[in-house]
């Protein structure tokens, strides 16, 4: 396991183990020497992120969309896959972040925290290009045999756009940060950027 994902462990534990002290138990909590961890960056560059978009691009709508969902909208996997035609509103430019997919499932976004997003021209412009081209029904994002698409079906295609683009493999959760990251840039307020991240 990498440090980070050990340090958390023993974190947990050692919260737990105070707990049962506090509620009464027998418990004492050993101080351990955490593991040293290597901070790196984890979120696309903008300039990584518009190679990815135009290599994205070459590919097929989908993939584009799934891009752009991720670094244009701030989407978790999750929202990306559960997305639906009706959340979407062309007349006004703005997605409507309303569910979640979680293990198959359909739920409120996390937080349970609904949220509304600007589409950017270049996203609107790659969704409509999928909405023509299966007719506006259902899940937005599906396979080529038409089936939804699921969380695990979307890391592969952002690891194959990643690979073509030369872009590092951060997965799609990066594509979030990269967002994030240029609403600061360009501006925004952390305030702003909490709350199109949702």
């Amino acid at each position: 396991m990498k440090p980070s994902s050990v340090n958390l462990i023993v974190k947990t534990l050692q919260t737990m183990l105070r707990r049962a002290a506090k509620l009464g138990y027998r418990a004492t909590v050993p101080e351990v020497k955490l593991l040293p961890e290597q901070r790196s960056r984890n979120w696309y560059t903008p300039e990584d992120y518009e190679h990815l978009v135009a290599a994205a691009g070459t590919f097929d709508p989908t993939s584009l969309a799934i891009v752009l969902l991720g670094g244009d909208a701030g989407l978790r996997v999750g929202e990306m896959a559960a997305l639906r035609w009706e959340d979407l509103d062309f007349a006004h430019s703005t997605l409507y972040v309303r569910r979640n997919l979680v293990l198959g499932q359909e739920r409120a976004p996390k937080w349970g925290t609904a949220r509304d997003v600007p589409l950017s021209q270049r996203l609107q412009a790659a969704l409509l290009q999928l909405r023509d081209q299966d007719g506006g029904e259902g899940r937005v994002l599906r396979l080529s045999d038409g089936r939804p698409i699921s969380i695990c079906n979307l890391r592969p295609i952002l690891e194959r756009v990643a690979r073509y683009a030369g872009a590092p493999l951060y997965g799609p959760h990066a594509l979030r940060h990269s967002f994030g990251t240029r609403l600061m840039l360009n501006g925004a307020s952390a305030r702003v950027a909490m709350e199109l991240l949702g």
